[in-house]
């Protein structure tokens, strides 16, 4: 039988994930469900290890979830394994074709539709639709993680890209520098407009940072510091 991975990301869905752990591998797997997904007794006396696959940048906040469910299942054991954020998903795609994947996986949410497509992640959409919080999930983070209109993932932790825009530069190159550009029509003619000022000044730049390299840039137009 064809073992798929679940990218169930959320805290309190944990509990449902590792149930769920049957269907894949391990040094000690978890004993079978015989309720599927989203139903009443869905991971009801399982039992075993169940392989958890996050990446490093999430370190923190995925130990302290497989701790506290840890704390709290004493028949069923969270196994952590943390993955380089540069060749997680290689990693993951390689476990796949090898026939032994993780339980679960924390992925970066760009990355889920590289696997819903091709059938790697168990259709979690009525376990989804149980959650007591369904509601309040962010609709972008678990629509990146849907496929033909079923949801494979729910997001767990989110962190941000911001974009800053240099006031005094604005102000230079003749555009309003309270307007700061709304779209990137808007970032791309403003920083033509900056980079006409000349002399070295270029009106944008990706910031040269191991976070930028994590996968989670920081954008900023070049030019005196503190006019931001």
């Amino acid at each position: 039988m064809k073992r798929r991975t679940l990218a169930l990301l959320s805290a309190a869905a944990l509990a449902t994930a590792a149930a769920a752990g049957c269907s894949s591998s391990g040094s000690s797997p978890a004993a079978p469900s015989s309720a599927s997904p989203g139903s009443a007794n869905f991971g009801v006396n399982a039992t075993g290890t169940v392989q958890f696959w996050a990446r490093t940048v999430s370190k923190t906040l995925a130990q302290k979830l497989a701790s506290e469910f840890n704390a709290t299942h004493p028949n069923l054991k969270v196994k952590l394994t943390l993955t380089s954020i540069n060749d997680d998903t290689t990693t993951l795609a390689t476990s796949i074709r090898a026939g032994d994947p993780p339980d679960v996986v924390g992925l970066n949410d760009i990355d889920m539709p590289t696997f819903t497509r091709n059938g790697s992640f168990l259709n979690l959409t009525k376990a989804i639709a149980k959650l007591p919080y369904a509601a309040s999930l962010s609709p972008g983070h678990v629509g990146l993680g849907a496929y033909q209109g079923q949801e494979y993932g729910v997001p767990y932790w989110a962190d941000l890209s911001v974009l800053w825009y240099n006031k005094q530069l604005f102000s230079r190159a003749g555009l309003d520098p309270n307007s700061p550009p709304a779209s990137y029509a808007q970032i791309l003619s403003d920083a033509q407009a900056i980079n006409k000022l000349g002399n070295g000044i270029h009106g944008f730049t990706f910031a040269a940072t191991a976070r930028a390299a994590s996968g989670s840039p920081s954008s900023r137009a070049s030019g005196p510091p503190g006019a931001t």
